[in-house]
């Protein structure tokens, strides 16, 4: 009965999955566009962030089953790290 609405998607998804793309409407955007937007610099440096436990930060995120973590900040990617398996290619939800 509920199937064919978005509040029964809601109600059946009721958590959020990096595979939510499949499941909700979404917008693709077109490769051939004029009007592309590139960053300006990668830094991709390390992140200076320690744990209470003492672990690193890039530890934590593999450790609680993050696929990609970007930092931006004015036009520049300033950390860009994929984990368990993923890369730059796979289409995954955004949180």
């Amino acid at each position: 009965m509920l199937s064919s609405c978005k509040v029964g998607r809601f109600v059946y998804y009721n958590f959020a999955d990096i595979t939510d793309y499949r499941v909700f409407p979404n917008r693709e955007t077109s490769k051939d566009s004029t009007n592309i937007f590139h960053f300006n610099n990668r830094v991709n440096k390390k992140l200076a962030i320690e744990m209470k436990d003492g672990s690193s930060f890039e530890n934590y995120l593999s450790k609680n089953k993050t696929v990609a973590f970007l930092v931006i900040h004015n036009d520049t990617i300033k950390y860009e790290n994929y984990f368990n398996t993923y890369n730059i290619e796979p289409v995954v939800a955004s949180f």
